[in-house]
């Protein structure tokens, strides 16, 4: 983080302890705001958008490989904004620095610490720009619904029903106080007025983000704790979910790959003729540890694959196999390399006095076993009027634009990736 960044955060940070507000509303947010409010609705929390005819949109900065994440997080903070469910839905996040998710990096690094309240400005300009410079957007190890969920969505849902209920406030000149919100509805139980969330939404978007919240209590739970129908089911059952080789563009090519069979492996050699012949093969690519062939379809793409020879180096591991890496774990196991990962009570000292005959020894052994995906890894790439766009289904959709920004040379405007689900991950 810039110096000067830091100074700025904390400063607002200390103006915001005084009227109770998060350093949440920036330049960033703004931008958030313009890349998903463009077919109206407004952006509350930098995280939820609610649209007029108050269906709401949870952006979700995961990929979806079935899992069911997205299902979980929208219900997390749907239950905190008191939302209708019915009307609630999720969006995958822009691959966008705006979006960088500084709720992991703070549930990862603070591992349930406490800060002090006065800190909240100070903590949340520094994970979000330590967030935005690791460019993350991560999916994996579990982290969806421990950090992104607790540490972030319930909170942004809990802020966004305050901002509701505090622009309903002024809206009648009443005591937030005297409000309820429900079912996507606010309501002044003394004067029988109610207004929607749709309505009331785009007053609350000009108001600043709530730093403590109020949280519903276990026993006001509505949607947390039932059995609802997953969002995702119903595209991925008709089949209108789009995935990654889903994607049809005019002229596009196809390209298969053979990458080295070996780890470590490089290609050395490889003779194009064969697949040239090929109708619709229009070239044959050498990388640096594969061969690729880029065709008109698929199908003679793969037959140019299919007619190529190419000779690959092993790397010095053709002789790793099952067997030969079990024994390196034994020996690990056996030798100093080895450590304890978790310890459970006393194991000596429970076998202590019982008969021989009633102690059973037995080893398990799981093999080395190939995250092998549904859906084959794919990515198509259209570069058009100085600008590239990248369809692909990843795990770190962040990360992946920077590498396509570095690779292709282009200003980070000029690149767009659309992140799309993964049949597998």
């Amino acid at each position: 983080m810039k110096r000067r960044n830091f100074l700025i955060g904390t400063a607002v940070a200390a103006g915001g302890l005084a009227i109770g507000y998060r350093v949440w509303t920036n330049s960033f947010e703004a931008q958030a705001a313009a890349l998903v409010t463009g077919d109206g609705g407004s952006l509350l929390g930098g995280w939820v958008k609610i649209a007029p005819d108050d269906t709401v949109t949870v952006y979700v900065p995961h990929i979806d490989m079935g899992q069911g994440t997205h299902t979980a997080l929208a219900m997390m903070l749907a239950e905190e904004l008191d939302a209708d469910w019915s009307r609630v839905r999720t969006e995958r996040a822009p691959s966008d620095k705006a979006f960088a998710n500084r709720f992991l990096a703070e549930g990862w690094i603070l591992q349930g610490w406490r800060l002090p309240a006065f800190l909240d400005g100070a903590v949340d300009t520094a994970f979000g720009e330590a967030a935005r410079f690791a460019n993350l957007q991560i999916t994996g190890g579990s982290t969806a619904v421990r950090f992104t969920g607790q540490v972030g969505l319930r909170i942004v849902g809990a802020a966004a029903r305050s901002m509701l209920i505090e622009a309903a406030a002024r809206r009648w000149q009443v005591s937030a106080r005297e409000l309820a919100a429900a079912d996507s509805v606010v309501s002044h139980a003394a004067s029988g007025r109610t207004a929607r969330y749709g309505e009331l939404a785009a007053e609350a978007a000009k108001l600043g983000v709530p730093a403590s919240p109020r949280f519903k209590q276990r026993q006001d739970y509505k949607i947390i704790g039932r059995s609802v129908p997953r969002l995702d089911i119903p595209a991925k059952v008709t089949g209108a979910m789009q995935y990654g080789i889903d994607v049809q563009l005019p002229g596009m090519l196809y390209a298969t790959v053979k990458a080295a069979p070996v780890h470590g492996g490089k290609l050395t050699s490889v003779d194009p003729a064969p697949a040239m012949k090929i109708k619709g093969v229009e070239r044959v690519v050498r990388l640096d540890d594969a061969v690729a062939v880029v065709a008109q379809g698929y199908w003679p793409a793969s037959r140019g694959l299919a007619a190529l020879a190419p000779v690959f180096s092993d790397g010095g591991n053709r002789a790793v196999s099952s067997q030969s890496l079990q024994a390196q774990y034994e020996r690990a196991l056996a030798g100093k390399e080895s450590k304890s990962v978790h310890k459970s009570g006393d194991v000596e000292a429970a076998f202590k006095g019982v008969p021989a005959n009633r102690i059973v020894e037995a080893t398990y052994h799981v093999p080395f076993l190939h995250h092998a995906a549904m859906e084959p890894i794919n990515a198509t790439a259209q570069f058009k009027d100085g600008k590239l766009t990248v369809w692909a289904g990843e795990q770190d959709a962040l990360s992946s634009k920077a590498s396509l920004v570095e690779w292709s040379g282009l200003n980070v405007a000029d690149v767009t990736l659309i992140a799309l689900p993964a049949g597998g991950s």
